[in-house]
């Protein structure tokens, strides 16, 4: 059947065999990309290089009190500044501001999960606050926050033993890429 599919000509203008074609050329350039192992040293060159991508991430644990802007409108920033003179004097948080859907502790939070689910300019504003008492008011993407940084850890190096198999995977996807790029050039250029 395939035989007399293409006597006929079925393959011709058809997308989906073409695409099909292009995936096992794809699948065949993988193969002859994937199959070397990294050796040690250019592993251990990749993982220089890209020692940043595998450091652990600055980590922050703290509390906050928020004030939502929706429903408080204009008002938002003068409860948030009058319950940050409470707090300054002593007050307790538990009764001070707006309910909060993800709860009001985290621990051990990054940067990236915190601009996931503040928005970054919060992040980056929590991760350079000291820890002990109370900041603020700190603008996210839900309203306003008063923040107590009650333990962070800076951006650790890693050593390549320890995220070996990562590296490894990250370094022969790179090679991939590159191969079939050169591949579909050198093919482009004929």
């Amino acid at each position: 059947l395939c035989r007399e599919a293409l006597a006929l000509g079925l393959d011709r203008d058809d997308t989906i065999v073409r695409q099909r074609l292009a995936q096992k050329m794809e699948f065949l350039t993988d193969d002859v990309a994937g199959a070397a192992e990294p050796d040690e040293a250019a592993l251990q060159k990749f993982f220089a290089e890209n020692a940043a991508r595998y450091a652990r991430a600055a980590r922050v644990s703290f509390r906050h009190v928020y004030f939502s802007q929706e429903k408080r409108g204009a008002d938002a920033d003068a409860a948030a500044r009058e319950a940050m003179a409470a707090l300054q004097k002593g007050g307790s948080e538990e009764a001070m501001g707006d309910a909060f859907l993800h709860g009001f502790e985290f621990a051990e939070r990054a940067g990236e999960e915190l601009a996931a689910l503040f928005g970054p300019g919060f992040a980056e504003r929590l991760l350079s606050l000291p820890p002990g008492g109370w900041r603020g008011p700190v603008i996210s993407s839900y309203g306003l926050h008063l923040v107590r940084i009650d333990d962070r850890s800076e951006a650790e190096p890693v050593r390549l033993a320890e995220v070996q198999a990562t590296v490894v995977r990250d370094f022969k996807e790179e090679h991939r890429q590159v191969a079939n790029r050169e591949v579909f050039e050198r093919l482009r250029a004929r």
